[in-house]
C-alpha cells in the first residue's frame, strides 16, 4: 500500500481514518478509560474512552 499527503494534509505525516473490532472487550461500568499505545514497551500516546451511562427513563 503507498499513501501520500492529499488535500488535508498532517504535519506529521498521512490520515488513515480505520475501525478496529474489539471483540469480547467488555467495560464493567460507565466513567473514563483510556487506550494505551505501547511499541516495544514504549508509551507512545493514550487514547481517551469516556462511557456514559444507560439513559435514565424519568417517571411521572
Amino acid at each position: 500500500m503507498n499513501l501520500a499527503a492529499g488535500p488535508r494534509q498532517v504535519a506529521d505525516g498521512v490520515l488513515v481514518p480505520h475501525i478496529l473490532n474489539m471483540d469480547g472487550l467488555v467495560f464493567p461500568a460507565p466513567g473514563r478509560y483510556s487506550f494505551e499505545v505501547r511499541v516495544d514497551g514504549e508509551h507512545h500516546l493514550s487514547i481517551p474512552l469516556t462511557l456514559s451511562g444507560p439513559a435514565s427513563s424519568a417517571q411521572a
